[in-house]
């Protein structure tokens, strides 16, 4: 099964990984929580790495995954990246899991 040219498998994979699952997570309720703010464009980086508490190149890693299959999106404001969840993707995920 394939979502926006991704296998469904590689989806699951990487979310098996508990971090990532934390990432994922945290970037919800960060959305749910300033969602209605003007100009929000996700988590930075730094502040993901004091969350789930691992060093700065490890979650770089685990974001870059979670960014291959579509997970998450990047936008930077100049030298500054920040980080928030596709919606889309994660739903299209859902129900390519729920026809299984």
């Amino acid at each position: 099964m394939i979502v926006h040219n991704i296998h469904i498998h590689d989806v699951l994979s990487v979310l098996g990984d508990p971090v990532r699952l934390k990432i994922l997570d945290m970037l919800k309720k960060g959305h749910e929580q300033c969602k209605d703010i003007n100009g929000y464009v996700g988590i930075h980086v730094s502040d993901i790495t004091k969350a789930v508490e691992i060093s700065q190149p490890a979650v770089s890693k685990h974001l870059a995954k979670l960014r291959d299959v579509g997970l998450v999106q990047v936008e930077r404001k100049g030298q500054r990246v920040y980080y928030r969840r596709n919606e889309d993707m994660i739903d299209q995920v859902k129900s390519a899991v729920a026809e299984l």
